[in-house]
């Protein structure tokens, strides 16, 4: 037996009281909590339903009142993945002396890789500004852990997962999107995923029949990558801050400084997401050529039938100037390798004489607009046949391909 020490600071090793005293300290963690917290050893998660803005929002609100919690308690939340990962990672190569595969890949499947595969359907696509970075970070942890096992050191990370069975964290999530496709599809979500997704309507001979589009109810929770939580919190301020001047509470002037200032966040925010993508381009190339095109078919879709609408005056002696650069623009962007239709006229051809005939072409189609004919030889088309797969001499192996006017799928 030792003797009796006196302890001026903390809880000796070894004591219940320690725990108690812990377990004090951190029950008042759900005051106001709205949505569910659950606590286990030293592992906190928040769960709730985000089908609706004012779900979003409440549960916004309840990863504030933690946050707030953890600075007055002098805490710190580790939100990340890796590091908790890496870890329990090096706990066990501390504590098992053994490198064998058997003993090290059933540790690592169960005490690790549920921290790098927990809700990675849900925030997998939000994965900060640089995704692919964060992937890394994760994949890493794997890399690392095969790299333990006796016997595989030398070997490369790709040949270490085939020597194992294992595939990469980049497989596991597509395996794992492709499970969740296939169980929406089947009905396993139709109390809480209902109206996310819509089964595609397509008569297309290519591909399969089961393909997914997005429904009303995801399109409004789809926020621009700059648009986070400060920059919402703000917004929602203004609003409330609109309400309160319509009702007579506040003078005009408060809510315009509060609204000055909105839009200049937003624009701070907009910046600092080209600055980013800028930096990043070269190991993050998918989300900035994304982001370029969203800015394209923001433009494209400001374009059609319905800018033209009525007001439009064609005459012989002047220009069309709306119609008239559409149809240029549209001829300049013509494939020049496409076949040409049943009126030989070639693609290169108008695409090279874009600036000439754009102007007859912009008065032929808003006549044939204004009138709701369409030329006969426009109803015509060749029709051949292309090769798909199989036997060349059996028909069915075949896709008809229908070679229309060029001019007139440029009217359309």
């Amino acid at each position: 037996m030792s003797k009796w020490r006196p302890v001026r600071s903390d809880i000796p090793q070894g004591l219940v009281l320690g725990l108690a005293l812990f377990n004090i300290f951190v029950g008042d963690m759900d005051s106001g909590i709205g949505c569910t917290l659950r606590n286990f050893a030293n592992t906190t998660k928040l769960c709730g339903v985000v089908d609706t803005l004012e779900g979003r929002d409440a549960i916004q609100r309840d990863l504030d009142r933690l946050e707030t919690w953890a600075c007055e308690k002098l805490m710190k939340f580790n939100k990340a993945k890796s590091q908790k990962a890496n870890r329990i990672l090096g706990c066990i190569k501390r504590s098992v002396a053994s490198r064998l595969r058997e003993v090290i890949l059933p540790l690592y499947s169960t005490l690790v890789r549920f921290y790098l595969e927990y809700c990675i359907q849900l925030w997998g696509s939000q994965a900060g500004a640089s995704p692919k970075k964060d992937m890394d970070l994760l994949e890493r942890v794997q890399r690392r852990a095969t790299k333990m096992i006796r016997g595989l050191e030398h070997l490369s990370y790709e040949d270490r997962l085939r020597e194992l069975g294992l595939f990469s964290l980049e497989k596991r999530r597509l395996w794992g999107d492709l499970i969740a496709a296939f169980q929406y599809l089947k009905g396993a979500y139709q109390k809480a995923g209902e109206g996310l997704f819509t089964r595609a309507c397509s008569d297309s001979t290519r591909g399969n029949g089961f393909k997914l589009k997005e429904g009303k109810g995801s399109r409004q929770r789809k926020r621009p990558p700059w648009l986070n939580c400060k920059l919402l919190s703000l917004l929602k301020t203004k609003r409330e801050a609109y309400q309160r001047w319509k009702s007579g509470q506040i003078p005009i002037e408060n809510y315009k400084g509060i609204a000055r200032t909105c839009r200049d966040a937003v624009r701070k925010a907009k910046a600092q997401l080209k600055l980013r993508l800028a930096r990043h381009v070269k190991n993050y190339k998918q989300g900035f050529f994304r982001y370029v095109n969203n800015k394209q078919k923001q433009k494209e879709s400001t374009v059609g039938p319905q800018a033209l609408g009525t007001k439009i005056q064609v005459d012989a002696n002047t220009d069309p100037p709306s119609v008239k650069e559409l149809v240029c623009e549209l001829l300049q962007e013509l494939d020049p390798y496409k076949p040409m239709g049943p009126d030989n006229i070639h693609p290169r051809v108008l695409r090279e004489m874009a600036d000439i005939v754009a102007r007859p072409l912009s008065i032929i189609f808003e006549k044939l607009r204004r009138s709701g004919d369409v030329p006969e030889d426009w109803k015509k088309a060749n029709v051949a046949p292309i090769y798909k797969k199989g036997l060349k001499e059996d028909p069915g192996n075949y896709r008809p391909i229908s070679l229309t006017s060029v001019p007139g799928k440029v009217m359309e």
